[in-house]
């Protein structure tokens, strides 16, 4: 009895784990594209149910911002200045240039001037984005993975 071991077997099987382990990146890639989305929604479902917020501006700024395929990395967020200080608050504010802060009273659309502007309270809407939709991680990869076996099936 002999087994004979070629280089074409070889190369066979190195073509067969470079197909899987690019079906398997492109496939994280998928799982990882729905949970931006999913993060991108509840995100701006979150904005959208603070009542601080006025404009849509920041609504419209929430987006993937960067993304590496090859490490499986993905930033979102908005590249408005003042989204960090809706996420985490901030501390009072004093004027730098002038003598008085100005800005128009949202209410009654007064002009108003003051030596100082309070504290602003966190009102996080990315952070509870990415809990809720990192939860649903597991759903997202098995349909995701169901529907690939599906494919190959076929």
């Amino acid at each position: 009895m002999e087994i004979r071991i070629t280089s074409k077997d070889i190369q066979k099987t190195y073509n067969l784990i470079n197909g899987v382990n690019k079906t398997l990146d492109q496939t994280i890639e998928e799982i990882m594209d729905s949970v931006d989305a999913q993060v991108i929604y509840e995100a701006k479902n979150n904005i959208q149910q603070n009542q601080n917020i006025s404009t849509g501006s920041l609504l419209a700024s929430i987006q993937v911002l960067e993304k590496d395929t090859k490490k499986h990395e993905h930033t979102i967020g908005s590249d408005e200045f003042y989204a960090h200080y809706i996420e985490y608050g901030r501390g009072p504010v004093y004027p730098i240039n002038k003598e008085f802060l100005h800005w128009k009273d949202k209410t009654t659309g007064e002009d108003v001037f003051a030596k100082k502007a309070g504290p602003s309270e966190p009102n996080p809407f990315l952070e509870p984005a990415v809990v809720k939709a990192t939860s649903k991680i597991k759903d997202i990869a098995t349909e995701k993975i169901e529907t690939k076996n599906d494919e190959f099936v076929r």
